[in-house]
């Protein structure tokens, strides 16, 4: 390293190098989740979907260890504490746009398929059926009186 160093560079190299070791721990964190997640319960998510978010994630952490490998080179080879070199700028946005990709397939991986069937409540009496789709945040009131079905909902907030 040169005496002539400017702290700045130096302090900058170090802030880098932090966070990218942050995106680094959320790309993993997100694999460990989502494999976590899969393995402890039947999600509906698809497996394309699954494969999608940890192929992402893994090109994250790939990109993040890429840019401290690279930049560790800087410091050691090359005594620079540039960190703005065209190559260690495009390891670092490839790794945090595919982290921020990764956290939004994340909320993808929790939607109910579109076409799922709804629980319904059936009511049979001798005359006819009574079917009523089914909401956890309601209530429900089923009155008989000589072969009438009185149905009532009301809202349990």
């Amino acid at each position: 390293m040169t005496e002539n160093t400017n702290p700045c560079e130096k302090d900058a190299t170090q802030l880098s190098f932090d966070i990218t070791r942050q995106f680094i721990t959320i790309a993993l964190g997100g694999i460990a989740f989502v494999a976590g997640l899969a393995g402890a319960s039947a999600t509906t998510a698809s497996t394309v979907l699954f494969w999608a978010i940890l192929i992402v994630f893994g090109l994250s952490t790939l990109f993040g260890l890429l840019f401290l490998m690279h930049g560790v080179h800087r410091l050691h080879v090359a005594k620079s504490y540039n960190v703005y070199a065209k190559g260690l700028r495009i390891t670092s946005a490839c790794q945090i746009v595919l982290a921020f990709f990764g956290v939004i397939l994340l909320c993808f991986f929790f939607q109910p398929p579109s076409g799922s069937p709804t629980r319904m409540i059936e009511i049979k009496t001798e005359k006819d059926v009574i079917a009523y789709p089914h909401s956890p945040n309601e209530s429900y009131t089923i009155k008989i009186k000589d072969g009438e079905v009185a149905f009532s909902t009301e809202n349990s907030f």
